[in-house]
Formats: structure tokens, C-alpha cells, sequence
């Protein structure tokens, strides 16, 4: 957007009536001239200027209508360092500061731009890093039939959009954020230098390049990746050719780090809760056979585990009363422990559903997925009339719903439901 607005800036000037004019004056000068004549009074001006770059030639395009009308430009936006424009032959009839040469039109964006019309972009920066770097800017003048009569070119300074590309992506230290610029080269976001890709890492984001993200061989590296394009939000056609993307990596061990540690979490508790069934029922069993087996000897078949076994009952003493006793406490025993078998073998079932349940959600990476699934098998495992997931809105205070079972989620969800 930056660009896209330093452009804009740049195409206003273009159509400064004064501009135009000035132009035509200095286009007319070489009517006159035969194609050859043209190339030769160029070089004739071009040699002049590169020997005596302090001389009348210079000093003249130095302080020229044009050239004023630039640094009136300059001035209001001090981020153009250097501003020119040169005539429909490539001559430079405006400059604000000084220029190695006088005949641009054997550079590439004066060709792109007088052969094309297009709006020239491109980053310049050295290799050895980003000290100093600047961007080409260059767009064609046109009169009022349309026709090119001229270029401005403007060297824009990459400060502002590398305070930009310095603001961190995210708040965590385990993703790196990378600007890939041309080439193999990107600049690394978390140590504002340029580093290269090798060729294999090229080639594998190129296949990554239809898809959302992807786990690839990055450097020799297993990592998650995502990327995609630098794009103008006003659709800028020059900043959309630059080609640049936005990388975004972890390495696929720490990426998958919170599905693993969920899963053990996960496993953890389903065993404790296990544990804590299987002790309640032996405990149970302990307090019911425990008094039987300390009050009666008779009862010792029953009390060595069979508990089938029925006490005599052969006198109505205190013995026969213990054994008739005892008969209806084993009946409610075995009773009991039936039922209580049962309940144990309805929650183990319980338990092994919530563990298949969390393994087929531990490989779900999409939250809005994950809430879905959540939901669904939530209320259609356990039986429940109704499912919803609400998350913490921590500015709001305020628990918004995320995801909802069947129709009815959905419209809560779509207006906004909240506790």
C-alpha cells in the first residue's frame, strides 16, 4: 500500500500541465534530427555531462523549471531521494541532485517504460545485505493524445517499508517470517538481512504454491509452511508483478508439539480415571465381605470366592439367624456386584470411546474444523440433546459462542450468541 500510494503520488505530478508543456518544448528541439544525428548529439551530450559533471549542462538541468518542480515534490515527500525527468529520447531535461550520466535510454525501466507504458518497481539492494537499499520507481508522461512525450523516475528509500517488514508477524519465537524479494533471496523478517534459498528449497515452495500450507524440506529441515503473494490492496498492477512472497515456517517438530502433548494429556487422564473405578469397586467388595468373613466360619467357601455357595440354614437360633442373615447379604452381594460390573464395564466403554474420539481430533490442525468436529462427535457419542463450544473474548469479557450442533448452532452462531 505504501507503494501503491508513493505511485499514485508520482502519476499525479505526470499530469502537471506545466510538466507536459516543458516536455514538448524539448522533444521539439530535435525535429531536425535524423535518427542518426539524434543517437550522436545524445552521446555528444552524454559524454559532456560524465566529463564535467559540475559543469553548464549539468548545472542547467540542475535548476530548470522541471527540476523545480521536483524538489517542490521532494519537499512534501522527502522519502523520493532522487527525482528526474528525462524527454521522449531519453535526455535528461530535470534532475534534483546529481547524475552519473545525461542519456538514460539505455537503461532497462527507461526502455520498460517508453517501449511498454508500463509502471517500473524493482528493490535495489546488494547481496552482501541490506545496507542502504532503495527502490526504482518509473512511469511514463503522456501529452493529451495519449502518446508518450516523456519519463519520471524517482529512487524511493526502502526505510519506511522496511520498519514495516521489521514489525513481527507473530508473538511466537518458534515461527520465522521471511520476504522472498527476487531470485533465491529473501529477507529474513526476525534479522532484517537477506539470506539465500538453495534450489531444492525453491522447488519445493513452487509445489506448496496451490495449497494453504504443507510440511516440506525446508534447508535440509522438516518444517510447516505457509506462504503468499505481496499483494496491493488497490490492485496496483506494478506491485503485484514484484513477485514478492510472504514465508511463513516452524519446524515440523515443534509444530506438532501441542497435538502430541494433548494426546498424552490426553491418555493421562483416561488412565486415572480408570484407576480410580477399578479401586472404588475393590473397596466396595471389601466393606460388604469383609463383616461376613469376621462374624461366621461357615461362610468360609463363600468367603474363599464362591459365591454361589448358600449357608445351611438348620436351626432358628442365633446361628440359623446369622445364616439366613448372611444368605440375604450374599444375595444383595452378588447383586450388587453385578450391577457394579456393569457400571465398570459402562465406563471403560466410556473411556475408550473419549480416546478414539481424541485420536481421530488430534490430526485435525483447523480450528473452525476441530470446533466442528468437537460438536458433533460430542453429541452424537454421548447422546446428548445439544452441543455448544464457547471461547473467552478476553477484551469483551464475554464467552462467544464458536461452534454449535446442527442447525440451530449454526443460526446461534451466525448472530453472534454470547454469555
Amino acid at each position: 500500500n505504501v507503494l501503491s500510494r508513493e505511485i499514485a503520488i508520482l502519476r499525479g505530478l505526470s499530469l502537471s500541465q506545466n510538466l507536459r508543456d516543458r516536455l514538448l518544448v524539448a522533444n521539439a528541439r530535435y525535429d531536425s534530427y535524423s535518427t542518426a544525428e539524434l543517437e550522436d548529439r545524445m552521446q555528444e551530450l552524454d559524454q559532456l555531462w560524465r566529463e564535467n559533471p559540475n559543469g553548464p549542462l549539468p548545472r542547467a538541468r540542475l535548476n530548470s523549471p522541471v527540476a523545480r518542480e521536483l524538489r517542490a515534490l521532494r519537499a512534501s515527500f522527502p522519502n523520493h531521494l532522487q527525482l528526474l525527468v528525462t524527454d521522449k529520447y531519453g535526455g535528461v531535461i530535470g534532475v534534483t541532485g546529481s547524475n552519473t550520466d545525461f542519456y538514460q535510454a539505455d537503461k532497462d525501466w527507461w526502455q520498460i517504460v517508453s517501449g511498454r507504458g508500463d509502471t517500473f518497481l524493482n528493490l535495489l539492494v546488494t547481496r552482501e545485505g541490506m545496507q542502504n537499499p532503495s527502490i526504482t520507481m518509473a512511469l511514463p508522461i503522456y501529452d493529451a493524445s495519449g502518446a508518450i512525450i516523456g519519463v519520471l523516475h524517482s529512487i524511493f528509500d526502502f526505510s519506511e517499508i522496511s520498519e514495516l517488514i521489521a514489525t513481527p508477524v507473530t508473538d511466537q519465537p518458534s515461527i520465522s517470517t521471511d520476504l522472498l524479494l527476487f531470485d533465491n533471496w529473501a529477507l529474513s523478517v526476525d534479522r532484517n538481512e537477506l539470506v539465500s534459498y538453495s534450489d531444492e528449497t525453491m522447488t519445493n515452495l513452487e509445489l506448496l504454491m496451490t495449497q494453504t500450507f504443507g510440511d516440506i524440506l525446508f534447508e535440509e529441515t522438516p518444517h510447516l509452511v505457509s506462504q503468499t503473494p505481496v499483494v496491493s490492496a488497490k490492485n496496483e498492477p506494478a506491485v503485484n508483478n514484484l513477485g514478492w512472497r510472504v514465508i511463513a515456517r516452524q519446524e515440523l517438530e515443534q509444530a506438532l508439539a501441542p497435538v502430541q502433548s494433548q494426546t498424552r494429556r490426553t491418555m493421562l487422564v483416561a488412565l486415572i480415571i480408570a484407576t480410580v473405578v477399578i479401586g472404588a469397586a475393590v473397596i466396595m467388595a471389601q466393606v460388604i465381605s469383609g463383616p461376613i468373613l469376621r462374624l461366621t466360619e461357615v461362610a468360609q467357601q463363600i468367603a474363599a470366592g464362591d459365591m454361589l455357595s448358600q449357608a445351611a440354614v438348620s436351626s432358628d437360633d442365633e446361628v440359623g439367624s446369622l445364616a439366613r442373615a448372611f444368605n440375604v447379604m450374599a444375595d444383595r452381594l452378588r447383586s450388587t456386584i453385578g450391577t457394579l460390573e456393569d457400571r465398570v464395564a459402562e465406563r471403560t466403554n466410556q473411556l475408550e470411546t473419549v480416546v478414539a474420539v481424541n485420536r481421530r481430533l488430534s490430526g485435525i490442525l483447523d480450528i473452525s474444523q476441530l470446533l466442528q468436529e468437537v460438536v458433533v462427535l460430542t453429541k452424537e457419542t454421548f447422546g446428548f440433546y445439544h452441543v455448544h463450544i464457547y471461547l473467552l473474548d478476553e477484551v469483551r469479557k464475554t464467552l462467544m459462542m464458536a461452534e454449535g450442533y446442527g442447525e440451530a448452532g449454526i443460526e446461534m452462531k451466525r448472530q453472534g450468541h454470547n454469555i
